[in-house]
């Protein structure tokens, strides 16, 4: 078992790693909090392999109830842009967990790690759901591959937990326990790495703003002026940002310029990444659609489809992050007939 200890301790090291890394490089709240659980999830699964003490056991099973939301939550937040956290009712389950195992009889452990375990794969099933419907766009944007893995990674540790923990007694008629641990300890750290090495070599996935070349960022050029007023061109008065397939290299290819220019020029003449530009201008057009009164009639998810966006789902977050309000509430305020009918 040294080996496990040893992948244990190098994975609690490594979610550290991450964990600073998203700080340092303000990645999205989504982020952020989950390399944070990684983090605190390995180390006391690490402490309890060293001391198996209750607390830690119960307090690592508890933490299981936060990744199924965290994973789910990070998955939506990158393909929408939304910096919104969860829902509250998805913090529920933890809570209880905290209360039910400060008291949680021996008995009944088996039962308390099922239904955490339960919740990963759900969560994780759900998550990866919404990830293939988007994997087009996810994969222009060069988050397809890592989110897939963190999926992957989740849904992996919590099946070997179940087959572990829940079944040992069939478990060790067809598979050996000490093949069960080393088959989750070796899944979990070969993603923890992969995670790890993206971060040294390609920074830029896991976060919503490109990483600059220098410390100092570099003035605006000419040729960025350039680049960028035909992009606008091409997004409010051609439409292009509509499709709801854009991507980066796309629009850099139909202006001439290489993908790397294009997110230059964007950042520099508007503070933005080339993905938060592109969300604003559907969610401007998303607004005006909501306020015409001509457009009433038509449902959210048709004004959504209008704008660009693939998902019901995406364009409600994208469009609350923006706003500040949900699409429906929007359309209240706006339209006078609308707000005669709230009022009354």
């Amino acid at each position: 078992m040294d080996i496990i200890l040893i992948l244990l301790a190098v994975r609690a090291v490594l979610a550290l790693f991450l964990f600073a890394f998203s700080l340092q490089k303000r990645a999205t709240p989504a982020v952020q909090f989950t390399f944070l659980l990684m983090w605190l999830g390995n180390s006391l699964f690490f402490g309890y392999h060293l001391n198996d003490a209750s607390w830690i056991r119960n307090g690592t099973i508890a933490l299981m109830f936060l990744a199924g939301p965290s994973v789910w939550w990070l998955v939506r937040s990158q393909i929408s842009g939304s910096r919104t956290m969860f829902h509250w009712i998805h913090m529920v389950p933890f809570p209880v967990a905290v209360a039910f195992s400060l008291g949680i009889p021996s008995t009944s452990f088996t039962t308390f790690l099922w239904a955490a375990s339960v919740s990963r794969v759900a969560y994780g099933f759900v998550a990866g759901v919404e990830l293939w419907r988007n994997r087009h766009a996810l994969a222009q944007k060069n988050r397809l591959v890592w989110l897939a893995a963190f999926i992957l990674m989740l849904v992996w540790s919590s099946l070997w937990s179940g087959v572990l923990y829940i079944m040992p007694g069939s478990a060790g008629d067809w598979i050996p326990i000490e093949a069960t641990v080393a088959l989750k300890a070796f899944g979990a750290s070969a993603v923890t790495l992969a995670l790890m090495w993206w971060a040294i070599i390609r920074p830029e996935i896991y976060l919503d703003t490109p990483v600059q070349d220098s410390e100092k960022e570099l003035p605006v050029t000419d040729f960025d002026r350039d680049v960028f007023a035909r992009l606008e061109a091409a997004f409010k008065g051609e439409g292009m940002h509509r499709q709801d397939t854009l991507s980066l290299a796309s629009v850099a290819d139909t202006l001439a310029v290489t993908p790397r220019e294009l997110s230059n020029a964007v950042n520099r003449c508007s503070g933005q990444s080339f993905r938060a530009y592109l969300r604003s201008c559907r969610v401007a057009d998303a607004k005006e659609f909501l306020a015409d009164p001509a457009r009433k009639d038509s449902s959210v998810f048709d004004i959504a489809m209008d704008a660009g966006f693939g998902t019901k789902s995406v364009f409600n977050d994208a469009f609350k992050a923006e706003v500040g309000m949900t699409p429906s509430e929007y359309r209240v305020t706006s339209l006078p007939e609308q707000k005669i009918k709230s009022a009354g």
